[in-house]
């Protein structure tokens, strides 16, 4: 939870963007500006690919069972 304007966010720094993506989408809904959210949303959603590619573990098959 970001309280403080000194808090920093716990995912790495180059994924921060996320943060103003979101909320560019609920600003473009409140404000019905479909451009603005279809925009945000394009941006989160590259960012977010990124971010799991960056983070997760690769996946991997297993070998055989028998």
């Amino acid at each position: 939870a970001l309280v403080d304007n000194t808090d920093i966010p716990g995912l790495p720094a180059p994924f921060h963007m996320l943060i103003v993506y979101r909320a560019l989408m609920l600003y473009a809904q409140y404000e019905e500006d479909e451009y603005m959210r279809a925009t945000a949303e394009r941006d989160y959603t590259r960012m977010m690919a990124r971010l799991v590619s960056n983070q997760l573990p690769e996946v991997t098959l297993g070998g055989a069972l028998a």
